[in-house]
């Protein structure tokens, strides 16, 4: 029986007889005693009575046993008095003589009661309750008992697991030490047969607990522990023996040789299983193995005999310990090469493979172990020098090395699933270390090799394992490619096979990328990458995965780009053909193959067959882009084919596929071929609700404007670079095969689609874009006509309308179609010379039914007519009798008016129709401008009462790209513009005409004048103004005015031989120099429209001579009578009288006067218009601010254009011109000048100004050039579009841009009009026009002036007051007058017209 414990230091409730159980147990000393901890636990109400029962021994077992039940439920709660007095109450019950029930029952209460005081135990309690333990005949007993476990889990409380037990070592009189009770107790184990394996585990768990922490055991105890194990059938006890043994001599040399030996038995055993694979026991083979005698451990198992029974757990540990890094310094040193461990390793795994090949279990273990070994970077890393042990066909049972081992697994006919799971975590380590590009380390010299291997597991993998194996022969493609039988194998196994869509696409896009690298190996690389292609395509038909489909069509549009030309129409033959092949039938007589039977498509779904129309188109553009002269003819073909199926079966979306490219063909030079995204199309999308930058497309559209064809862009950068080879157009019927484009083939199918169209959507997108394309197609004379053809279907359906079964969306009415139409006519004046007699009068005819339409279309013809009245003026002239009664009815708007106006000017500048037109006709025209005249100052007024604002941005923007037909704001500045130009009209008209006209048509313009100078209180400056300029011009063609910039009325001033007066007449101001002997005078007459100087001469007769015959002298001075000896004397007054007489007394103005400073500023305002317009050259591929300014120098057909559009002159000869800024050498020696009797314009002609070599930037030049509002760019840079900012500046509003269409000798031009954004399209090239050489200069020329009448108004931050450089001198004559008359001497004097003296 265990004594009680004293509770309390000076406690006055001791316990009877705690003292002598003290003393007897601590001898002698006094001082023990148990320190009170409040631990704030409150004893339970019921815990006296139990403890009680417990304690009263005169109860029999059952109260008590029954008591220690209830008492362990309530333990932990209890405070520490209470847990002594339970430990008390029961220590009786562990003597030997209490029932072996009872006996653990009280063990297990004295447990817990260690268990709840052990965390305050201090070393004095922990040596009472030991003592107290180890007191009781319990351990004393030579057979172990039932509750040993309990008994250890005492001492485990007591010790803290083992770790604090020292204080126990010192035995005290018949107490022993816990090394001693530990050792008697192994004897016991290891003597007898025990069953309590816990009893037995849990000592040794204590036993190894306690030697971790110091505890040293004696030979015999590790004897006894070997004999323990070896002793026990059980593992776990094995497993707990061994680790006591390993943890016994982890720091400390082994104490006998055998123990080595013992261990690696131990561990052999443990790992005997084929299911085990020792995870559990790495904490055992740590101490082992990292411990001090780790190499003699190693030494030992390398030597190991291994028989048929041990030779599982051998192996397995032999792995375990070869295939953990930290074990490395333990084993790889020179003793154990790799050829050695290998061939061991090796051996064990075949011959386990020859012996249980039948064993499923067996299955796992060699492929787990293979798994386990593959898994180890660092067993890898050790066998490079040993490479045969993975693949080699040196090694035994010629298995081939150890990999070749998991082949013969597959050798079973039916694996198990697990056996199935194992072999994919295999390789699936095999595919990450080939990722990793690790294959040396498996034994594999090169991929190929590896792949030959992993090929055979096909049929076991995966998705995962497949998707790995494709993403290394991804990795792997330069090495892959080489491989022969890399195509079949891949097909077979993962393409044909029943496979999921996501890696038969997968196969597809490695197939793809491979092929294009295997193409690049020997023929028989290539012949097997073909044959794997066509193999591949052949599905396509068939299949029925649209994922897979996508794939297989990428796949064909890959091998296309690298395949020869032969082979790709071999796969169109036996791909593309078939899917847009209809079934045969009676055709049509026309050049397109269309049947006349009733369509039946393919058997291909129209899914297939957009895919493949898609990847057509890209091919085309592709092959344009990078194979022009070979593959790009052969897509042509089956566009053309696939727009022929697709309209016969009226399939829209087929139809569009390639119409978006074949639409997008133009013609460079004579006849190359090229691919353009078309951006002049804005006005014709706009018309038809398809431009999207200008309001919304109609529901359900299929297109709209600006596209974004992605493949385009490549191609058109690789037409437009460099002296790229490009295809060429064929001048006459294609033969089969040709690498020549039949542009014609195309264009009967677009016409054919226009004429009877089936769908809206192919109707809109046909017509917006053949209007550019035929622009562009103007050099070949092959599609002459086809043009006749489409000139046709337009002007029928401009009268007719279109084909009536065509549905045309509601959105959509008929001005806008009609609006379309005539735009579509503008490329067709490239082709009338080319055309027969009555193609220029359809055209004319078509137009003047659309100017009966509304304002929108009678804006689009007007612009269309102003370039007829150059190109086709003879048509023009036929039909502009019912023009001009048109526009005479129709002037109700002011959308219309730039146009009209443009119009106008542009028929007087063409001699072939105004000279012939009758007085009628001419007054027709002027009465429309008198009539504009009104309009404008009626708009004017309203929008300056309405104060409409104009916004100016001067910053960089981009080009304005509205149509013309879209409305815009009058403002004040636009008004003034429109009234500008109705005065220019009269006055261009007037001066064209000839002397005998305008001497009939005087009065008519004069009277117009004279009404509109009375129609309003103000005084009307320009009218007035008109009026001086008619008087002067009626009888007379005075261009002196071009070539007078400063007027010189005294030549001889300060010669007092002369006199000179000046006189302001209402109307005029003369000046007259007059000699006053001979009376020769210098007459200078200054109005509003100009200055002339005459010269006159008085004209006296000759006086017959005298003489004296009579020869008498007379006395004093005889009378003279010759006139001779007379003294003549002249003034300018007397000049002036001679001149006539006036019906308003002219003012004299008298010298040095003010009034004669404001002639001097009157005479500074010029009497000509002036302009000045930039022009630049742009060369070829030029597209940098800098290479265009840098020329000097352009093309023949530049030159000729700069000598048709002016004249050259010397600077430093032109001082009586306006230059516009230019410097004499500073800018130049010539300069480029145009003028007439009312205009004068200086051309900033880049390319006749200098380079300054220090000036890099050109400012020298772009100072002139970036200060104008207009320019003119003659662009052969053969680049598409053109951007606005090319020159930067802020106040470059209108460019207009030329391009020579077709080669230097075609003669025809494309000609636009930019404007820089918010600038209204007024003008007839805001849509493109073409023109013809001829023409050409004449047309910007005069457009460019317009344009710069526009910009002067535009950029006014109000709306100019007078409209002509005229009305400005007329209105400061007018001041002149005004000031003259209010001076003084002259209000008293008495103004009647025949009171001469008055102004002398």
């Amino acid at each position: 029986m265990a004594p009680p414990l004293l509770y309390k230091s000076g406690s006055r409730a001791l316990k009877e007889g705690l003292l002598r159980n003290l003393a007897i147990t601590f001898g002698p000393t006094t001082n023990i005693t148990i320190e009170e901890q409040e631990d704030g636990k409150i004893e339970p109400s019921t815990a006296p009575n139990l403890i009680s029962r417990l304690s009263n021994r005169q109860n029999n077992y059952d109260v008590r046993v029954k008591a220690a039940c209830e008492l362990l439920g309530l333990i932990s709660d209890f405070p520490a008095e209470s847990v002594l007095n339970v430990w008390n109450g029961a220590n009786d019950l562990v003597d030997r003589s209490v029932p072996r029930n009872i006996r653990r029952t009280a063990l297990i209460l004295l447990h817990a009661c260690l268990g709840r005081l052990a965390p305050t135990m201090n070393e004095n309690l922990v040596l009472a309750f030991y003592y107290s333990l180890i007191g009781s005949d319990f351990p004393k007993s030579d057979e172990l008992e039932s509750e040993l476990d309990i008994f250890i889990d005492c001492l485990s409380s007591l010790t803290t697991e083992g770790s604090k037990f020292q204080l126990l070592l010192r035995p005290q009189a018949n107490i022993s030490g816990l090394d001693e009770f530990l050792e008697i107790t192994l004897t016991h184990l290891a003597n007898e047969h025990q069953d309590n394996v816990a009893a037995t585990t849990k000592t040794l768990q204590f036993i190894s607990n306690c030697v971790e922490n110091g505890l040293s055991l004696s030979k015999a105890s590790l004897d006894q522990i070997i004999a323990i194990a070896h002793n026990s059938p059980q593992e776990e006890v094995r497993r707990v023996s061994l680790k006591t043994l390993a943890t016994a001599t982890h720091n400390i040399p082994a104490p006998f040789p055998s123990i080595l030996s013992e261990e690696v038995s131990l561990l052999i055993q443990l790992q005997n299983r084929g299911d085990h694979l020792g995870e559990s026991l790495e904490p055992l083979l740590d101490l082992l193995f990292l411990g001090r005698d780790a190499p003699k451990l190693v030494e030992t198992l390398f030597k190991w005999k291994v028989d048929d029974k041990s030779r599982i757990g051998y192996l397995v540990l032999l792995i375990s310990i070869l295939v953990e890094g930290k074990f490395v310094p333990s084993w790889q040193h020179r003793e154990l090469p790799a050829e050695y461990v290998g061939n061991l390793l090796y051996k064990l795994l075949a011959e386990m493979n020859e012996q249980e090949t039948s064993s499923e279990n067996m299955q796992y273990f060699l492929v787990d172990s293979l798994t386990r070994l593959i898994n180890s970077d660092t067993f890898l890393t050790y066998m490079l020098d040993f490479p045969s042990f993975w693949i080699s066909s040196d090694l035994p049972a010629s298995h081939g090395g150890a990999l070749n081992l998991v082949r013969s697994i597959l050798s079973t006919t039916n694996l198990s699933n697990p056996s199935k799971r194992r072999i994919q975590a295999f390789l699936g380590r095999l595919f990450k270390l080939l990722l990793a590009k690790k294959e040396r380390q498996l034994g594999f010299q090169d991929i190929p090799r590896a792949l030959s291997y992993l090929f055979g597991y096909c049929n076991l993998l995966d998705p995962t394992l497949i998707v790995q194996f494709l993403d290394l022969l991804n990795q792997n493609l330069e090495e892959t490619v080489k491989w022969t039988p890399f195509f079949p194998q891949i097909i077979t196994n993962f393409y044909e096979a029943d496979k999921s869509s996501s890696i038969r696409c997968q196969v597809l896009v490695l197939v793809e990328k491979a092929a294009k690298k295997a193409f690049k190996q020997d023929d028989q690389i290539r012949t097997l990458t073909i044959q794997a292609i066509r193999r591949l395509l052949s599905s396509l038909e068939t299949e029925n995965d649209e994922n897979v489909t996508v794939n297989l069509v990428d796949l064909y549009s890959s091998a296309c780009k690298y395949l020869p030309v032969n082979i790709v129409e071999n796969l169109n033959n036996e791909l593309l053909n078939p899917a847009f092949t209809m079934t045969p039938g009676r055709r049509r007589s026309s050049i397109i193959r269309l049947s006349l039977g009733p369509p039946t498509g393919s058997k291909w779904s129209r899914k297939k067959q957009l895919l493949l129309a898609e990847a057509s188109s890209t091919l085309f553009a592709w092959s344009m882009a990078y194979r022009p002269t070979d593959l790009f003819a052969t897509f042509y073909r089956i566009l053309i084919r696939t727009a022929e199926y697709a309209y016969q079966l009226e399939d829209v979306d087929l139809y569009l596929m390639s119409a978006k490219v074949l639409s997008k063909l133009h013609c460079r030079g004579a006849n190359q071929v090229v691919m353009l995204e078309v951006n002049e199309v804005e006005g014709i999308s706009t018309a038809l609700n398809r431009n999207s930058r200008f309001g919304t497309a109609c529901e359900d559209s299929k297109w709209s404007f600006p596209e974004n064809i992605h493949f385009l862009k490549e191609a058109q950068q690789m037409c437009f670079a460099g002296d790229a080879a490009l295809p060429l157009f064929e001048e006459k019927e294609a033969s089969l095969n040709s690498s020549k484009i039949d542009i014609r083939l195309w264009i009967s199918i677009a016409i054919l689609t226009l004429e009877k169209p089936f769908d809206w959507e192919v109707y809109s997108y046909v017509l917006t874009y053949m209007c550019p394309q035929f622009a562009s197609l103007t050099p070949l004379r092959s599609i002459d006509d086809m043009v006749l053809r489409y000139q046709e279907v337009i002007c029928s359906h401009l009268k007719h309308g279109a084909y009536k079964k065509l549905k045309v969306p509601k959105c959509i009415n008929t001005d806008d179609l009609h609006m379309a139409y005539i735009r579509s006519l503008s490329p067709m004046l490239g082709y009338h010379k080319y055309a027969p007699k009555g193609f220029a009068d359809e055209i004319m005819g078509s137009l003047l039914y659309g100017m009966q339409a509304t304002e929108k279309t009678l804006t689009l013809s007007l612009n269309l007519l102003t370039i007829c009245s150059q190109e086709i003026p003879f048509s023009l002239k036929r039909f502009l009798a019912p023009i001009l009664v048109q526009l005479q009815t129709r002037i109700t708007s002011p959308f219309s008016t730039p146009a009209i106006l443009e119009f106008l000017l542009a028929l007087s500048d063409s001699p072939a129709i105004i000279s012939h037109l009758t007085l009628e006709e001419f007054k027709r025209v002027f009465a429309i401008a008198f009539k504009l005249i009104q309009s404008s100052k009626d708009l004017k007024e309203r929008a300056q009462t309405n104060n409409v604002e104009q916004h100016i941005s001067y910053t960089e923007q981009d080009a304005d790209f509205s149509p013309s037909t879209l409305s815009f704001t009058i403002s004040p500045s636009i008004a003034h513009f429109f009234l500008t130009l109705s005065y220019t009209v009269i006055s261009s008209w007037f001066l064209r005409m000839s002397f005998a006209n305008r001497m009939e048509l005087a009065p008519f313009v004069v009277k117009n004048l004279i009404s509109i100078t009375s129609e309003t209180n103000r005084y009307d400056y320009d009218a007035h103004a008109y009026l001086d300029l008619v008087s002067r011009f009626a009888t007379s063609r005075n261009d002196a005015a071009l070539y007078s910039k400063t007027l010189d009325e005294r030549p001889h001033g300060g010669d007092d031989n002369y006199s000179h007066g000046t006189w302001v007449l209402p109307k005029k101001i003369i000046s007259i120099e007059t000699h006053k002997l001979t009376g020769d005078s210098t007459v200078t007459i200054r109005s509003s429209s100009g200055a002339e100087t005459f010269k006159l001469q008085e004209r006296r007769p000759e006086m017959p001579a005298t003489y004296d015959i009579f020869s008498i002298n007379q006395e004093g001075p005889a009378e003279s009578t010759n006139m001779e000896d007379k003294t003549s004397f002249y003034t300018a007054a007397y000049t002036l009288m001679r001149l006539g007489s006036f019906t308003q007394s002219p003012l004299k103005v008298p010298d040095g006067d003010s009034i004669a400073r404001s002639i001097q500023l009157f005479d500074k305002i010029p009497f000509t218009d002036f302009h000045k317009i930039g022009l630049l050259y742009v060369g070829a591929r030029q597209r940098g601010e800098a290479e265009i300014l840098s020329n000097t120098s352009g093309s023949l057909q530049y030159n000729t254009f700069l000598s048709r559009l002016g004249q050259v002159i010397r600077l430093d000869a032109s001082s009586n011109l306006y230059t516009g800024g230019l410097e004499p050498r500073t800018d130049g020696d010539y300069a480029l000048v145009w003028g007439d009797e009312i205009t004068q314009v200086i051309f900033h002609t880049i390319t006749l100004m200098p380079n300054c070599p220090k000036d890099s930037q050109f400012s020298s030049k772009k100072r002139h050039v970036g200060n104008d509002f207009v320019s003119i760019f003659y662009d052969e840079s053969g680049r598409p579009g053109f951007d606005f900012n090319l020159i930067k500046s802020q106040f470059n509003f209108i460019n207009i841009v030329i391009n020579p269409l077709g080669a230097g000798d075609s003669g025809l031009f494309k000609v636009r009009m930019y404007r820089k954004a918010g600038v209204p399209a007024f003008f007839s090239t805001s849509h493109f026009k073409i023109m013809t050489a001829g023409n050409l200069a004449k047309y910007v020329r005069q457009v460019s002036i317009i344009a710069d009448t526009f910009a002067s108004n535009w950029f006014a931050t109000s709306a100019p007051e007078l409209c002509t450089t005229w009305a400005r001198r007329e209105k400061h004559l007018k001041v002149i007058n005004e000031k003259l008359s209010q001076q003084g001497e002259q209000k008293e004097m008495v103004r009647n017209s025949l009171d001469f003296t008055s102004y002398i």
